[in-house]
């Protein structure tokens, strides 16, 4: 069965969602549109100018270029595999952002009603994805101190990926004096590298910043056409919450339960009255609700008289952002 664009809940295609009521026939006419486009990835790229596979491709350009100058000082092996690593990571970075553009989209409506600390949580990652490809720079310098100032790395760099004859051409010296190099000189042997490790962390970030930018325009252009999450619309998420919880409350309850079981001193319950007292949005967009239930028992006493008495219950009920009950808690 399809699932509801409002709240998640599952419904019969082509009638409303019986547990929220929402419309979703453009919700269905979406996805039967992206059904029937031969190649939904590119219509997706297509919103941002295709801009994460052309970083893709000036990767694989900057790549061949660079075998030449200016990663002269590194073995081949390692140069076809920066080359390779580098444009998969950026066309698979499109491909993720892709699959996940639903969830984006739903977190970025969510960012609207959170607070707190889920707040800060949600805000960090569209910095993130700004912010990587400096992050990456960044890491690329400090590879690059860690390499120069450790003996043992650099050991293993001499070994494993430096080339011998290029690096001859480049200071001079025989392979004993080559673990005596002044930091310069490491620095100047370790460009090469340095700039191998830029080239395969950087265009893979932009790749996603890039993919993320799309994304961002899918969302806004599904929002135009299909109505808003159940947690924007908090009259529908409080209905929805206090029907489910009186259903699972009465399910519970050992009063509700008497009725059908019936014990010699107990007749049944009589009425039961909900009252909701108070409603506060959690943090994670969900909500905190309180409900005084009033109920009232019929006994009959050891003489035969029926005799009414009142009975006063609290339940706390927790619910997430799409109304699912994750708590329902009662205090007598």
């Amino acid at each position: 069965m399809p699932e509801c664009i409002v709240c998640k809940g599952y419904y019969e295609a082509g009638r409303p969602c019986g547990r929220c009521g929402a419309d979703n026939r453009a919700w269905e006419d979406w996805q039967r549109g992206e059904r029937n486009t031969r190649w939904p990835l590119l219509r997706f790229l297509a919103l941002h100018f295709y801009m994460p596979w052309v970083i893709a491709g000036w990767a694989l350009l900057f790549g061949l270029i660079g075998i030449v100058w200016p990663w002269g000082g590194v073995k081949p092996p390692f140069l076809v595999l920066a080359i390779l690593l580098t444009v998969v990571l950026s066309v698979l970075t499109a491909q993720d952002v892709y699959a996940a553009r639903y969830a984006l989209r739903e977190d970025a409506l969510l960012q609207r009603v959170r607070r707190g600390k889920a707040r800060r949580a949600g805000a960090a990652r569209p910095a993130l994805a700004f912010l990587a490809p400096a992050i990456a720079i960044v890491v690329t310098g400090a590879l690059t101190v860690l390499l120069v100032r450790s003996s043992f790395l650099w050991e293993l760099a001499d070994w494993f990926v430096f080339d011998d004859s290029s690096s001859a051409s480049q200071i001079d010296g025989t392979p004993e004096q080559e673990h005596d190099l002044s930091t310069r000189e490491r620095v100047v042997r370790a460009f090469p590298l340095m700039c191998l490790i830029a080239y395969v962390s950087v265009p893979p970030t932009l790749a996603y910043y890039s993919s993320t930018k799309v994304a961002e325009e899918y969302a806004r252009r599904l929002n135009e056409r299909v109505p808003q999450p159940i947690f924007m619309r908090e009259a529908l998420l409080v209905d929805v919450v206090r029907r489910e919880a009186e259903h699972i409350a009465q399910r519970g309850n050992p009063l509700e339960e008497s009725r059908h079981t019936g014990t010699s001193a107990t007749m049944g319950l009589v009425s039961r009255v909900w009252t909701w007292d108070e409603m506060d949005r959690r943090d994670d967009g969900g909500v905190r609700m309180t409900a005084v239930v009033a109920d009232t028992k019929e006994e009959e006493s050891i003489t035969g008289q029926v005799i009414k008495r009142s009975v006063r219950t609290v339940y706390e009920v927790q619910a997430d952002a799409w109304g699912c009950i994750t708590s329902v808690s009662r205090k007598e």
